[in-house]
């Protein structure tokens, strides 16, 4: 499990769940994002699958990048949608009926609700999780 930020309210933890296969031909890395309300004792997955409901029955790939919270508490993130190809296949090779609509965008979801928007390119979360560094005085015994 990834830890990535904290809401600006300190309410929210975003974090990606990392799980994979560990039998022989294994596959990929099932990665989920999960936020969690400590408050509240609950815990909200967000469904990436959202992101290409508008392609159904193709084979599409879904690669992230967790941002962090918008100023609204939704989750940001960059999603990059493309055919998913078999290592023996090569575009050419696909039924044209089965290739995604590939498309890299920034992302806002609502983790409550599900409810998603699109965000401008330049999207920069602000980062609420960040450690400073302070100086530390070594004190030696006498």
């Amino acid at each position: 499990m990834n830890l990535v930020d904290w809401s600006a309210d300190g309410e929210l933890l975003l974090t990606e769940l990392w799980r994979w296969n560990t039998q022989p031909n294994d596959a990929d890395v099932d990665r989920r994002i999960l936020v969690f309300e400590p408050a509240a004792t609950a815990k909200y997955e967000i469904k990436i699958s959202a992101l290409i409901a508008d392609q159904k029955d193709k084979d599409c790939y879904i690669q992230f990048e967790l941002l962090g919270f918008t100023a609204q508490r939704w989750v940001a993130l960059k999603a990059d949608v493309s055919t998913f190809y078999d290592v023996d296949e090569t575009p050419a090779d696909k039924p044209v009926q089965k290739i995604c609509k590939a498309q890299s965008q920034v992302w806002a979801v609502d983790p409550f609700t599900q409810r998603w928007e699109v965000l401008p390119d330049d999207f920069q979360a602000d980062r609420n999780s960040l450690i400073e560094k302070r100086a530390v005085k070594n004190v030696h015994p006498r």
